[in-house]
């Protein structure tokens, strides 16, 4: 296999984990992900505009391509404003793994609406995701509880975890939709349809950001901050797209293991460096999981490539 196309795979990894990393920043500062989104989702909307302008002017896009980018944005942008909550509520390994998992919600639909057969691994997947989500639920310590509400907090925050996987797993459903769905060309939805699809996602996150911040007159507590955990994100948003589509002539086992991997792996270590995350046996079961649902899931694949 091409070492420069491992090579993108791989930092698309290290580019998505900066966009959990500026929030993370952020939070203690008084900028939080909606504010980091109106800066960083502007790179995107430019980067795909231009292409999605053309698509638009040739016409004929079918309605699957407006629903599946309809979807897409709205759940980015509720998953968004979960990272506010998330992050108020425990560190950064918990919840960039689980976002990093939102490809097991796509086994499932691959199978259901797709017809793609469900193989005793993916069932092991989907086991090890729900294990991983319980044990990043358990990896920090929460305030004592009332009596008449006993696990209150940490059903609370299973349940943002959860919620971060299944909204984040929305945006992957569609590509993988899109990509399932070929035209008489015999180029797939996504292949001729890819740009205005993303230029979508990104103008509704940032749309949805901006008029929430406006509503609730909620500035940021330093724009200098604000622009520059912005850049952060933006570019690793968007150069972790840019080398993943690079990556796609990749096996897809191969460029998801190496991106979602390396992504859970960075967080993890700038959790415990610069965030001072406790390494707890629950922390590293979080960390170990995540990465072990990531293998197992590709793993057959994987080895049958290499």
């Amino acid at each position: 296999m091409d070492p420069v196309l491992l090579l993108l795979v791989t930092f698309s990894g290290i580019f998505f984990a900066l966009i959990g990393l500026a929030s993370r920043i952020g939070a203690p500062l008084g900028v939080d992900s909606l504010h980091i989104a109106v800066v960083g989702m502007l790179g995107g909307m430019i980067f795909f505009g231009a292409d999605a302008l053309e698509i638009l002017r040739a016409g004929d896009v079918p309605a699957r391509v407006w629903q599946m980018g309809l979807a897409a944005g709205l759940t980015q942008y509720a998953a968004v404003r979960l990272i506010k909550t998330a992050l108020r509520m425990g560190p950064l390994t918990p919840l960039w793994t689980a976002q990093m998992l939102a490809f097991v919600p796509v086994i499932l639909y691959a199978s259901l609406a797709l017809g793609e057969p469900l193989e005793p691994v993916h069932l092991a997947a989907l086991l090890l995701a729900g294990a991983c989500i319980f044990f990043a639920s358990r990896s920090q310590d929460l305030p004592a509880q009332p009596a008449a509400r006993p696990g209150g907090p940490r059903l609370a925050y299973l349940a943002v975890l959860a919620g971060a996987l299944l909204l984040n797993s929305v945006a992957n459903i569609a590509v993988k939709d899109l990509s399932a769905h070929t035209l008489p060309s015999e180029r797939t939805l996504l292949e001729q349809f890819g740009s205005l699809f993303y230029f979508m996602m990104y103008l509704q996150i940032w749309l949805g950001s901006a008029a929430e911040l406006l509503v609730r007159r909620r500035a940021p507590a330093s724009y200098a901050w604000m622009l520059g955990l912005g850049l952060m994100a933006g570019l690793g948003s968007l150069l972790g797209v840019i080398c993943l589509r690079q990556g796609m002539s990749l096996p897809a086992a191969v460029s998801f293991t190496l991106s979602s991997t390396t992504s859970i792996v960075c967080a993890a270590l700038a959790g415990a460096l610069f965030f001072g995350e406790r390494r707890t046996r629950w922390w590293w079961a979080t960390v170990a999981s995540g990465a072990a649902v990531v293998l197992v899931a590709n793993g057959p694949q994987l080895l049958r490539v290499w």
